[in-house]
């Protein structure tokens, strides 16, 4: 019941970080048995668009995800290509769930290639989000400061002392925020964006230069 009443609402049935059980493997499978647990890497490439064919398929055109665009975890069974298949041996249920922010947040980490002593401003306070930040402080961050909206989140990350600092965003007027921020970082900060939507390897970086000031924009 409460699988039809989401997929009436969102028009599918979600559910991203879903581990399970494999129930059925076809001729071709050799790495995977009956009863094996895994989770599963849920991004959909098409390796066809411009940039899977230059090798940089995060950035697939036709990207899609389980429980994003396709049918995820609540569903009864899901139907995965080995390749994109994990097995899992020591490690919890609840522990699993995880293991597809920290590649995330992993490959961000990888990705901004952050110095020792560098001021951080990470946007969202997701998942993927809050592991970031505590592998940027664990790498050397000088500062970090989580921003995002007011839940259960943010205090989330105050538990987990995922930050230095933390600022609970207004949806409704968040410019004086923004501004108070670039008061407060005059001379720059770096800032990156840790949702809780990407897919493993889903990452994308942009460097934005703001018009008329001296501040990237990292979107992570």
């Amino acid at each position: 019941m409460a699988c039809f009443v989401l997929r009436s609402i969102l028009q599918l049935i979600p559910g991203h970080e879903a581990i399970g059980r494999v129930v059925e493997v076809g001729k071709s499978v050799k790495d995977f048995q009956l009863g094996d647990r895994m989770v599963a890497d849920v991004s959909i490439l098409y390796d066809n668009c411009f940039y899977c064919r230059r090798g940089q398929a995060v950035l697939c055109e036709n990207f899609g995800a389980r429980g994003v665009t396709l049918d995820g975890g609540f569903a009864e069974y899901i139907v995965y290509h080995q390749k994109k298949c994990y097995k899992i041996h020591n490690l919890t249920d609840k522990e699993s769930t995880l293991l597809e922010p920290a590649a995330c947040a992993i490959h961000d980490s990888d990705k901004l290639n952050p110095q020792v002593g560098l001021d951080v401003l990470l946007l969202g306070a997701g998942p993927t989000g809050l592991i970031l930040a505590q592998l940027l402080k664990l790498n050397g961050a000088h500062r970090v400061v989580i921003a995002a909206n007011k839940d259960i989140k943010m205090d989330i990350a105050k538990q987990l002392e995922a930050g230095d600092e933390y600022i609970e965003l207004d949806r409704q007027d968040p410019g004086p925020q923004w501004e108070k921020l670039k008061t407060d970082n005059p001379y720059g900060v770096r800032y990156g964006r840790g949702g809780d939507w990407c897919g493993e390897d889903r990452a994308r970086r942009y460097q934005l230069r703001e018009e008329g000031d001296n501040h990237d924009l990292w979107c992570v």
